[in-house]
């Protein structure tokens, strides 16, 4: 598993991803089978800071921050999105977690746009 976290902006001249993304290092992921109900993934629980610059500071812009499942099948590395999250970075909101949702961070794109 892998982090990817990027810049996101909602702005009145379209919404966009901006900047460079961050990639963080590879993770090993365990199958933990022991719950009934499914099949838990579990990753170790170390912690990473991320630190990214920018000026642009507005309250619309949020981090997006992708969660990317790494297979390898033979000779082929393949990448597949776990799912993402954004984040309130620059606004009001002190939240201290945010829900991951199924997907590819794309679909923010497309939400927005149908919406109007």
């Amino acid at each position: 598993m892998q982090y990817r976290c990027t810049l996101f902006t909602e702005s009145d001249r379209g919404d966009f991803f901006y900047g460079r993304t961050y990639q963080s290092d590879r993770r090993p992921l365990k199958l933990d089978r022991k719950d009934a109900s499914g099949i838990m993934l579990k990753h170790d629980s170390s912690e990473e800071f991320i630190y990214m610059h920018t000026s642009y500071v507005d309250p619309r812009v949020k981090m997006v921050i992708e969660l990317v499942l790494i297979y390898k099948i033979g000779d082929q590395i393949l990448y597949a999105s776990g799912g993402f999250s954004l984040l309130d970075i620059f606004g009001n909101s002190k939240q201290g977690h945010s829900t991951v949702v199924s997907g590819s961070p794309r679909q923010i794109l497309f939400a927005r746009s149908n919406k109007q």
